[in-house]
């Protein structure tokens, strides 16, 4: 891994929507670390997970923590 930079990518929402599309990312990450790059990959909600639990939090509060 040597000279390598580490390679840090973010993946959400659309792109973790279904099984094909999980793994196509996958596929992007294991390539990058078989070329001999370190990878860190951040995962958030899949698909509209995230618009779902805001929904959720304005059904228990008028105005909740934007966290």
């Amino acid at each position: 891994m040597g000279n390598h930079p580490i390679i840090v990518q973010k993946y959400g929402g659309i792109c973790l929507e279904t099984p094909a599309k999980i793994r196509a990312v996958a596929r992007s990450l294991a390539d990058l670390h078989g070329r001999g790059h370190r990878v860190v990959a951040i995962v958030s909600a899949m698909g509209t997970t995230t618009d779902q639990l805001i929904q959720m939090a304005h059904q228990v509060s008028p105005a909740p923590n934007r966290r």
